[in-house]
């Protein structure tokens, strides 16, 4: 309720672009903590195999970092090659089991691959999280070009079709075979953060 609240006074009030954006990060921040702090005392994550994209750095890597930390085993993908080694070589060196794989979750073959690393390196894939995104450089809606607006809608709308669509193939093949599934793994996350 007070969340929700916050919220709504930030929405309202006349701040800054620039300020509203700095108070929206500050509250993820701050929820990730609180998130982070309900992951440690949890475990639900041993041994699971988690594929993130976008997992070089913000949301994405503080996504992977907990997830490691809960003991899955994690997939970072980010088409960043420099960044996505520093991010994998830093979870390494803390004793986590993670590998890199770099790709452009707006490629059809660049999914293929990172499945195929999760596939090859474990076995099994268990959580797909959708991270990766762009953003439109607050471009006013008048001046936004078309070439803009399909990378946008490419990255943050048909990737995460796909990428879901590639984990639901893994998951029926898994259930055929008398396998666990996860397959719903929106639904799973949705379920699992109200418990």
């Amino acid at each position: 309720m007070v969340l929700g609240q916050l919220i709504d006074f930030i929405v309202t009030f006349k701040f800054s672009k620039r300020m509203k954006k700095i108070i929206s990060l500050g509250m993820i921040l701050i929820l990730m903590l609180f998130a982070g702090q309900a992951f440690a005392q949890s475990a639900r994550l041993n041994n699971k195999i988690a594929l993130v994209t976008g997992a070089a750095s913000g949301n994405g890597k503080a996504i992977a970092t907990l997830f490691a930390q809960e003991k899955a085993k994690v997939v970072l993908v980010d088409i960043n090659k420099v960044t996505l080694d520093k991010a994998v070589t830093s979870l390494s060196k803390q004793g986590y089991d993670v590998i890199g794989v770099e790709a452009d979750v707006t490629k059809e073959a660049d999914i293929q691959k990172m499945v195929d690393a999760a596939l090859s390196k474990y076995g099994r894939l268990d959580i797909l999280v959708n991270n990766a995104g762009i953003f439109d450089e607050l471009i006013p809606v008048g001046e936004v070009s078309d070439d803009l607006w399909y990378k946008v809608m490419d990255t943050n709308l048909n990737a995460p079709m796909r990428g879901i669509r590639k984990e639901t193939t893994i998951a029926r093949i898994r259930r055929i075979h008398g396998e666990e599934s996860t397959s719903g793994t929106c639904h799973r996350a949705m379920r699992w953060n109200r418990a």
